[in-house]
């Protein structure tokens, strides 16, 4: 509901091998059938102007960041990126 109300740009990423350092693979809340569904509840209840990315990675993967990175960055104004 709160990103629903968000203004501007918005973009949701969501690692889908595991939401924390504890629900990845061997993890004590490994549990890909909760993951599944708790991304089908987020796409379900987005605005659809809010673009939903689901990453095949888990929350500290180098690639989940970058990817993130990589979306902030096009929304920065030009002249205002790093």
């Amino acid at each position: 509901q709160k990103l629903n109300r968000a203004k501007g740009q918005v973009s949701v990423y969501v690692p889908s091998r595991g939401v924390s350092a504890i629900a990845v693979q061997g993890g004590v809340f490994h549990d890909p059938a909760a993951d599944r569904a708790l991304i089908a509840a987020l796409k379900n209840g987005l605005d659809p102007r809010i673009d939903c990315v689901i990453e095949d990675a888990d929350i500290n993967d180098p690639h989940f960041a970058t990817a993130m990175a990589r979306r902030l960055h096009g929304y920065l104004p030009e002249g205002h990126a790093p």
